[in-house]
């Protein structure tokens, strides 16, 4: 497959420092071979754009889609960069509840298998 680099992701990746683009470098050679090498972590990132992500090392990652026979590789970040997951926001995991008699209590989603200490079934 071919590999395209769009103006944003060779403006990050010249931001970048040097030892992680030496190990993109190797990256970009695996997934030019094979989207399931081990060490590329690939998986789709957003279903709705077609946009996957893989890594570069423990705390670097790439952003691309695949069009046709190319990957278009968009962009990279580090973990502390990195665009929010469409799913993130979808519940979080504990709801403070208001109102006076709530004070104390907290809701707690349903896959959660403990309640809180204190808290009885049906208040």
């Amino acid at each position: 497959m071919r590999l395209i680099h769009t103006a944003r992701f060779e403006k990050d990746y010249s931001a970048a420092p040097t030892d992680v683009q030496r190990a993109f470098d190797k990256q970009e050679r695996f997934l030019a071979d094979n989207l399931q090498h081990p060490s590329l972590h690939a998986k789709k990132y957003d279903e709705s754009t077609g946009l996957w992500q893989a890594r570069v090392n423990r705390s670097w990652r790439f952003y691309f889609t695949i069009e046709g026979d190319a990957y278009v590789l968009h962009s990279r970040y580090g973990l502390r960069d990195a665009p929010r997951h469409p799913r993130a926001a979808q519940k979080p995991s504990v709801i403070q509840l208001r109102g006076p008699a709530a004070a104390s209590q907290m809701y707690w989603p349903r896959q959660c298998w403990r309640r809180p200490s204190g808290a009885r079934r049906g208040s």
